[in-house]
């Protein structure tokens, strides 16, 4: 896709708030098995999310995961060692919105990797199952006696006691139509838990200051959503933000400002409002 095709192109429907995302950001890369291809970004005025022109629905927009450097069985260590210590503290966070012991109850991960969340969930006595679309992690969580789907259960409603949505939500096609599809699952009660970037400061700033949004910077996802893109995403959806949580803990980034930033970008994001960590975790109910 040219960069004078891109510009030609009508606008998107935003993601996140579905309206018009009428503002043209540019191109960037995508990484394929055969190579890299220039993708259209658009910018939503209504509620300041990104959304990239791409179907990642396609099987060849899909089959990037399968070259992704976290889907790398050889990363696989390394990073079991640097997200230990945080999904032990997200079944801490579970445990304390869902007011009791995750033991015995149904946890469905959406996106699940390796399978190193759905193994602590199952260290503390839950139930959990995972889904993933790459089909070598499956076969490797499989292989660890962990369920793992290809897609979300065609299961009845009223399956789960807790939904988990861990740097997955911005990769889906259609974000609305599975968090539908989740709150469906979701038992009297249970909750989902979602945690995505948050990027939309930094991406905002680069273009003020006259600096083009790269591949680096937006990162392989669909969408980078705002704070208000999702409110306005859970709100379509029939759901509700209980809480963000900006103060993400456990990450053992083996570089020292990354770990660094982490605890004063939360600080701000946390207690001045300023929004600047680098992801946030979103306790999610439906709407009563």
């Amino acid at each position: 896709m040219s960069h004078s095709a891109s510009r030609r192109a009508p606008a998107i429907a935003c993601g996140a708030c579905g309206m018009n995302a009428g503002e043209y950001v540019g191109t960037i890369p995508f990484y394929l098995k055969s190579g890299e291809i220039d993708t259209s970004l658009w910018y939503c005025q209504q509620c300041g999310t990104y959304t990239r022109d791409a179907d990642f629905e396609d099987p060849t927009i899909s089959g990037h995961f399968e070259v992704a450097s976290y889907t790398d069985p050889v990363a696989e260590e390394c990073l079991r060692e640097i997200r230990s210590g945080y999904f032990s503290y997200l079944a801490v966070l579970l445990e304390e919105h869902g007011g009791r012991s995750l033991r015995g109850l149904r946890i469905l991960d959406v996106g699940t990797a390796f399978g190193h969340f759905l193994e602590r969930l199952r260290d503390v006595g839950a139930e959990p199952e995972g889904v993933e679309i790459v089909e070598r992690l499956r076969e490797l969580a499989t292989q660890r006696g962990l369920t793992v789907h290809s897609q979300i259960p065609g299961t009845e409603g009223g399956t789960f006691d807790v939904i988990t949505v861990i740097d997955s939500l911005y990769y889906a096609h259609d974000p609305l139509a599975l968090l539908e599809r989740l709150r469906t699952l979701l038992r009297p009660g249970g909750f989902l838990v979602i945690r995505v970037a948050n990027r939309t400061w930094l991406l905002g700033m680069l273009r003020v200051v006259g600096f083009s949004i790269g591949g680096d910077r937006f990162g392989d996802a669909k969408f980078n959503f705002s704070v208000h893109g999702i409110a306005f995403l859970l709100e379509r959806a029939g759901l509700r933000a209980e809480r963000i949580v900006w103060l993400e803990r456990g990450k053992a980034d083996p570089r020292a400002f990354m770990r660094m930033y982490y605890r004063v970008s939360a600080f701000l994001s946390e207690y001045l409002s300023l929004r600047v960590s680098p992801g946030m975790i979103v306790v999610v109910r439906p709407e009563s």
